[in-house]
């Protein structure tokens, strides 16, 4: 939502609004990974975990739709192949 508030108008209160909620939406996905940092000990699941995390925080700097289309698209792809890893050791 922060990008395509930006894109539209990075001065209405709208585009505020939606970095405002980014922030919140990243301070909670912070404390998500920061349980799992304390809990897990398998090197993978923890590098795939912070990608996810890196890779969702830069989305809205993606220079236009295509770039934060792959972006998304790659955010994706790492947090399901994270869920998939990390799946059997919690069940």
């Amino acid at each position: 939502m922060r990008w395509f508030s930006a894109q539209a108008d990075p001065s209405a209160p709208a585009a505020e609004e939606a970095r405002f909620a980014a922030y919140q939406s990243r301070v909670a996905a912070r404390q998500a990974l920061v349980r799992v940092q304390l809990v897990c000990d398998n090197m993978r699941l923890l590098q795939l975990a912070d990608t996810a995390f890196e890779l969702a925080n830069c989305l809205h700097e993606a220079p236009d739709e295509a770039e934060r289309d792959r972006r998304s698209q790659h955010c994706k792809a790492v947090l399901s192949a994270f869920v998939e890893a990390a799946a059997p050791t919690v069940r």
